[in-house]
């Protein structure tokens, strides 16, 4: 029975996802996974996997279809399927929309994309307004130390007077 568990605990291999969206890397996940032991995923890996499932599908789902959906495709245990969706709606990853009684639930690559390069264009100006600020104290500190200059330098005069005295 040992040999059959050194066996089991040899076969060890990584996974590798990667989402793609229109050429442009969406999320990258590594797990380390062992054939011997299921283990769970982490909250991260749950996060990409359920995301897999709306753009490949590009489909709207209710909730119930997303628990009988997530653990045959992607491994996400229906218990924490409700969870990991929620924690995509509250960072904006995945749309939901009340209609009736029943939760839709959907996400386009298309979105994610253009909410990138929003985020993108945000950034992007919030550099070239430090930049603009750093310029604009590097020239009010250059004009400080004009007018400082020869007090400066009369102190250090007067300090070396009284010392040398």
């Amino acid at each position: 029975m040992s040999n059959r568990r050194q066996l089991d605990d040899a076969r060890e291999f990584i996974i590798i996802v990667i989402i793609f969206t229109e050429g442009q890397v969406l999320h990258f996940c590594t797990a380390d996974c062992r054939l011997s032991k299921k283990k769970g995923l982490s909250a991260e890996e749950k996060r990409a996997r359920m995301m897999q499932i709306f753009f490949e599908t590009k489909d709207v789902f209710q909730l119930k279809d997303m628990e009988k959906i997530a653990p045959k495709e992607k491994g996400i245990t229906a218990m924490s399927v409700k969870e990991v969706l929620q924690s995509l709606v509250d960072d904006g990853m995945v749309d939901c929309e009340r209609i009736g009684t029943s939760n839709y639930y959907w996400a386009f690559p298309s979105k994610a994309l253009h909410a990138r390069k929003r985020k993108l264009e945000v950034l992007e100006s919030q550099i070239s307004e430090g930049n603009q600020k750093h310029t604009n104290l590097q020239k009010s500190i250059e004009k400080a130390k004009i007018g400082r200059h020869a007090t400066v330098q009369l102190k250090s005069s007067n300090l070396d007077e009284a010392f040398c005295d």
